[in-house]
């Protein structure tokens, strides 16, 4: 039984925090390892998902550990354009299928409505998570990312009300 402290937020990255003896069964390298995907399931706020990454503590008899909501992962992935054109939800679709370029992360495309404007955003060399901040605030418009378990593997539902 591990107390975990953790937040989450409209358009911005949530963290999650705990700390798990190191008596613990649980408490293992291949536990917590950075880039493992995380679910904390509650009744009254609804199920919180993300990856560990650093920082780690080690200290006495526990380890505190730290995972990032999962559109941490959008901090990960560099642009593979050097511009995204669309509306808004066109290019947070663009954005979520970069991601997944190289390497499937979990993100999966839901509820992504595509009205509005056509512009261009420029990528700047600069990771997802940048290009996204610039569209949401460009466009006014909201995302979330949310977490779901499907067989055996934890995806994330990558929504844009646009």
């Amino acid at each position: 039984n591990v107390r975990v402290y953790w937040s989450q937020e409209l358009n911005g990255r949530g963290k999650a925090v705990f700390v798990i003896s190191k008596r613990d069964p649980a408490c293992t390298e291949e536990n917590l390892r950075f880039g493992n995907h995380l679910l904390i399931e509650t009744d009254q706020l609804g199920n919180w998902g993300g990856m560990i990454d650093e920082p780690q503590e080690w200290a006495g008899n526990g380890i505190t550990v730290s995972a990032y909501t999962a559109d941490h992962l959008l901090s990960l992935r560099n642009a593979n354009a050097e511009a995204y054109t669309g509306t808004a939800g066109a290019l947070f679709r663009s954005l979520v299928t970069d991601a997944n370029y190289r390497e499937d992360t979990g993100l999966r495309l839901a509820d992504v409505f595509s009205s509005g404007p056509i512009w261009s955003e420029p990528a700047q060399e600069g990771h997802l998570r940048d290009v996204l901040q610039r569209i949401q605030q460009r466009s006014g418009q909201d995302w979330s990312i949310e977490p779901r378990v499907e067989g055996a593997r934890l995806l994330y539902d990558a929504r844009c009300l646009c």
